[in-house]
């Protein structure tokens, strides 16, 4: 009997999952995009927490539907008020686009960061480190939470409680200094909300960057039926969570512009004594790669109750036959090393021949940007049947159809907002480095647009050759092996009467 886990435990996965290694470093771009003005920077985050939040609020609603089996989830919501077609998108690309994904560049990270720490420690030591030294260091780093996941829940969750509080500690410390000496610069640190032309349009277009430290609220729909209470915890969960880290995120947003600081640690840094500023940054880097390592033991804990529900589902091409011939456990850790392996290589393949991580960077912001597509999707077409259908417990109508359009609309404006900045780049400075990096060189405008198109094109393509896979081959060999049985049996049959 598997050990369930707690509202606190759920909640603690859910926050230590979406308060990752970005809200250390979001607000550079952030900041850079609205071209250094304080107040497009706080509309833009004020805007993509409701986006998020509301999001969130019609998913409550949402998430009453509870599957008949064990898989529940985004897909179960999809494939009861969206249809068939969006239902099969959405679970095949969650098992195998969203944390694979995820999962396998999240390693990277959590080694660079390690390593840069040290550097901190030790100057000059630990610099310049090649890409495929955080490949192997960072497939380590995966491998380990794959099996403390996969080992016990309960464990992982424990795991996740402690970190998810740790990993708080710099962020409280920024909010708490960036304010109360809001107008201490040590290092040329300015307020930003006296600086620069306020410019709407430019706010929009800084969502998508917000929305990417927002996303991951529903993974613990992925281990429903390991939560006590069901749907009714994972429920309050999502929706405590949300509000929570949202608020912590506008704060800090808050003080990193009174300091105009893009980073928690320089605003850390500007905000105390230039004494202070190496042992902040050995303190900033320490808690960020704890931080990092809660990210990996979350998503792992969605990696895996993903591809759970995608075997016992027969979503993945090969899936009954290996159910079939060597049980469902079995078949499961095929598909987690297929999973892994097949991003691996599409990933890091390049990152090593270029030794480069601004590929790596870069295909770490798909998941998040298709998915909230996909979310957006699922509220329409639920909007849409909601009068109808009696599978949820209903809130107030007018609060609900409120929010949900709000989240619809602010999804839109934001997806589109990304697409037409990149192909303004793309087409107006196509050689300007246009993605972030820290080793090597850097994805161009034009490269990030290519690589943009080639991965929409894998998000709609992968699982329709799966689909075609499974009806031209796997049926057909089912049906093969049906007819063999059947005439196997008629023969035993005409040699017992004979007999």
């Amino acid at each position: 009997m598997i050990k369930k886990i707690g509202f606190f435990t759920a909640l603690t996965i859910l926050v230590g999952t979406m308060v990752g290694i970005g809200i250390f470093f979001k607000n550079n771009s952030i900041s850079t995009i609205v071209k250094g003005n304080g107040i497009a920077w706080l509309i833009s985050w004020i805007l993509g927490a409701i986006i998020a939040i509301f999001t969130a609020l019609s998913y409550v609603e949402i998430s009453t539907a509870k599957p008949k089996e064990k898989s529940g989830g985004l897909s179960y919501w999809a494939s009861i008020f969206s249809g068939k077609k969006l239902a099969y998108l959405t679970r095949f690309n969650l098992a195998f686009f969203y944390y694979p994904i995820f999962v396998v560049v999240l390693g990277i990270f959590a080694s660079q960061i390690f390593f840069q720490f040290l550097n901190l420690i030790a100057p000059n030591r630990f610099e310049n480190i090649s890409v495929w030294i955080h490949v192997i260091f960072g497939i380590s780093i995966s491998m380990i939470y794959f099996i403390l996941n996969k080992i016990s829940i309960w464990i992982a969750g424990i795991h996740q409680n402690i970190v998810t509080i740790l990993k708080f500690i710099p962020l409280f410390v920024a909010i708490i200094v960036g304010l109360i000496f809001a107008n201490t610069n040590n290092i040329g640190g300015s307020n930003a909300f006296n600086q620069g032309a306020f410019d709407f349009s430019r706010a929009l277009f800084a969502i998508p960057s917000v929305l990417f430290t927002l996303d991951a609220f529903l993974i613990v729909a992925t281990i429903t039926h390991k939560v006590k209470g069901g749907e009714k915890t994972v429920t309050k969960v999502v929706l405590i969570g949300m509000v929570f880290v949202s608020i912590i995120y506008i704060l800090v947003t808050i003080a990193s512009i009174l300091h105009n600081s893009g980073t928690v640690e320089k605003l850390i840094q500007n905000s105390l004594a230039i004494g202070f500023s190496n042992g902040i940054a050995i303190f900033v880097n320490f808690f960020i790669f704890i931080s990092a390592l809660g990210v990996i033991n979350g998503m792992f804990t969605g990696f895996i109750g993903e591809t759970e529900n995608s075997t016992y589902s027969f979503t993945w091409f090969g899936s009954k036959i290996l159910t079939k011939k060597f049980g469902p456990k079995k078949a499961m850790s095929f598909f987690y090393l297929f999973s892994y392996s097949f991003w691996s290589l599409i990933i890091f393949i390049p990152a090593i021949t270029l030794n480069s991580d601004s590929i790596i960077e870069t295909i770490s912001n798909f998941p998040t940007l298709f998915f909230f597509l996909v979310y957006g999707l699922v509220i329409f077409f639920y909007a849409i049947k909601r009068h109808k259908t009696t599978e949820t417990k209903k809130i107030n109508s007018v609060l609900f159809y409120f929010i949900s359009i709000f989240s619809m609309i602010g999804i839109v404006v934001a997806i589109f907002s990304q697409f037409i900045v990149l192909i303004i780049d793309a087409s107006t400075l196509p050689n300007i480095e246009g993605a972030f990096g820290t080793i090597g060189i850097k994805l161009t405008n034009l490269q990030l647009m290519i690589t943009t198109i080639i991965f929409i094109i894998l998000f709609f393509l992968l699982p329709y050759i799966n689909f075609l896979l499974i009806k031209y081959f796997e049926e057909n060999l089912q049906k093969k092996s049906t007819i063999k049985t059947t005439k196997m049996d008629k023969s035993k049959k005409t040699l017992q009467e004979n007999f």
